[in-house]
């Protein structure tokens, strides 16, 4: 495909924790694809940002840490609030809702 067929989408927000050298060369990236023909479009990027937090901060991540630290030996009343049942099916509609 030439790339004056490409369509690039990049995050309206961008995060670059600081780093002002990764920042310079995405922005360099970007202007190069530009130049050579493709079409840069911004899109709202927050809904990814909820799927990744749902999915490496949320209750799976919170259970599966907990097993594996020998919390579900010690029984149900040990767990912190964050691991509930009812944490991973709030977790599992809000996942479906971004999809």
């Amino acid at each position: 495909m030439p790339l004056e067929a490409a369509k690039i989408v990049v995050p309206g927000v961008l995060e670059f924790f600081g780093d002002r050298g990764y920042e310079a060369l995405f922005k360099e990236a970007i202007f190069r694809m530009q130049s050579l023909g493709a079409r840069v479009a911004e899109i709202n990027f927050e809904s990814f940002l909820e799927v990744q937090a749902l999915l490496y901060e949320g209750p799976r991540v919170r259970g599966a840490y907990g097993s594996a630290s020998g919390l579900s030996r010690e029984g149900a009343g040990c767990y912190p609030p964050g691991i509930r049942a009812v944490d991973a099916f709030l977790g599992q509609y809000k996942l479906a809702a971004l999809r």
